[in-house]
This record gives structure tokens, sequence and C-alpha cells, in this order.
């Protein structure tokens, strides 16, 4: 019994030293979802020494694939244990599809019984946009793959497009303009940009409303309507200019055509307005 029990735990013993230096590694990539990740182990050591983990071989590669959110791990060999000392893992993350799949490789120090790498991978360029589009929030600065070029998106602001050149790079210009907006009524109302025209129906005096700026060169319709009480006044925002003074007459609209200025950061009336049509 006494032999079987010191057996026992040295093959214990064997199996924990065996299991020892190794990492866990994780990491996310969430625009990478569906690809796959590779690992390979680099000596940066001139040292005359047989690469080594606790006196045994060890993979010097390992792969895997990400999931449907881009998560991804691995079971690598711990840098700080392998000799000769001094060495690293390079990993490279690919995004899914095409001949020529998008990769990103990061060179990490890979210690410790788990570790997440995936800050390591925040630079790493996205897949390229396939479905054209208005980009409405805001600017964007990124880098990514347009077919088989890189592409770049840099300050496009609520009425910018992107837009596919020749050489792969996205370029900015102003997204065509289509469709009237319908505003809802308040006393300081906001009209849209990026719509042809504007429409409101007052029932009740405007006391203010706003306007936000436009793309060089924008066009704009305003239309104002009294309802079926009438006379009621509107005030213009304070970035147009020339706004004419809407007709008072009961179930009628005025109507004034502008266009945007950027050295003046205004809108210019183009035309006198026709009132109470």
């Amino acid at each position: 019994m006494r032999v079987a029990t010191l057996l026992t735990m040295l093959l214990a013993a064997g199996l924990v030293q065996a299991q020892t230096g190794y990492t866990s590694v994780t990491g996310t990539i969430a625009g990478y979802a569906g690809g796959s990740v590779v690992a390979n182990w680099i000596n940066n050591s001139t040292a005359p020494i047989p690469p080594n983990l606790n006196g045994a071989s060890f993979p010097y590669q390992a792969a895997g694939n990400m999931d449907a959110s881009g998560n991804f791990a691995l079971r690598l060999a711990d840098t700080a244990v392998v000799q000769p000392s001094g060495s690293t893992w390079n990993i490279t993350a690919c995004a899914k599809g095409g001949s020529q799949p998008l990769c990103y490789t990061a060179s990490i120090v890979v210690t410790g019984t788990t570790q997440s790498v995936t800050s390591y991978f925040t630079a790493a360029p996205l897949p390229g946009i396939t479905t054209p589009g208005a980009i409405t929030a805001g600017s964007l600065t990124t880098t990514g793959r347009m077919t088989s070029a890189s592409a770049t998106v840099t300050g496009l602001n609520t009425a910018g497009c992107a837009t596919n050149t020749s050489a792969g790079v996205i370029g900015t210009q102003p997204c065509p303009l289509t469709g009237e907006h319908v505003v809802t009524f308040s006393a300081t109302p906001v009209f849209a940009v990026g719509f042809l025209s504007n429409l409101i129906t007052i029932t009740a005096n405007v006391t203010s409303s706003t306007l936000a700026a436009g793309a060089a060169g924008a066009p704009m319709t305003v239309t104002v309507c009294q309802d079926a009480t009438g006379s009621w006044t509107f005030a213009w925002p304070a970035n147009v200019r020339g706004g004419m003074t809407i007709g008072s007459t009961l179930s009628t609209c005025s109507s004034q055509h502008f266009v945007y200025s950027v050295s003046q950061t205004a809108w210019l009336a183009d035309s006198p307005g026709v009132a109470s049509e």
C-alpha cells in the first residue's frame, strides 16, 4: 500500500511538472469574428541553448479559430519559463474571408497562468466597408481594407458620405440630398440638415428655430405653413440670412430657398420666397 501511494504521488508530481510553464492566452477582436489565429514562438536569444520548457521540448506553434464574437484561446509556453530567456510569441490574427484575408501580428511576452492579449490588437485594421452609405454620427477615423487596397476615412460630418476611389482609398464628399423632412411643431423647432427641404405647420408663434450648418453649397427649401387659425409668426434660425416674412393667411404655406455658405457660416437666401401659397 505504501509503495502504491508513493508511486501515485510521484506520478501526480510528474503530471503537475508537465503542466507547469504554460499560459492560457485569450483575446477578442470583434471585427475578426469567425477568423483564425496562429502563434509562433520567436527565439530572440543568441545563447547556444536548445529551446526547452522545464528541460523538455514544447510546441513552437499553436493555432485556433475565433468564434462569432471574435474570441479566441490558445495554450502557449510561458516565455518567463522557457530557456533561453528573452523569447516572445508572434500572434497573428486574420479576418474571415477572401483569398488574401486581412491580418495583424502582435509580438507579445506571454507569461503567467492566464493572460488576455486583447489590448495588443486594438490597432488591428478592420475589414473594409462593403455596403456604401452615409456616415451619420460624427467624425470617423479608421483604417481598413477596401478590396485589395487600404482605406482611410477621416473627418466625416453628419452630411458626409464615404466613396471608394480608384486607388482604393475612401474619400469624403457631401451626400446627395433627398426628400422632405416634416418637422414636428414646437415654439423652438429644430430643422434637419441632410434633406432637400424642411416643412413645418405652425400652430402657435415660433419664437426661435435652429438649423445646423450644411456642406458647402448645400441647397435647402424651408416651407412654413399656417394652420386653420393662421396669423402665427415665425422666427428664422440665427444662421439664416434673408429669410422672408411668412404669409399670415390660414391654411396656406410660405416657401423660400437657401444655399449654405461655408465662408459665411450661414444659409443664404437665393430667392425672395413665395408667401401664402
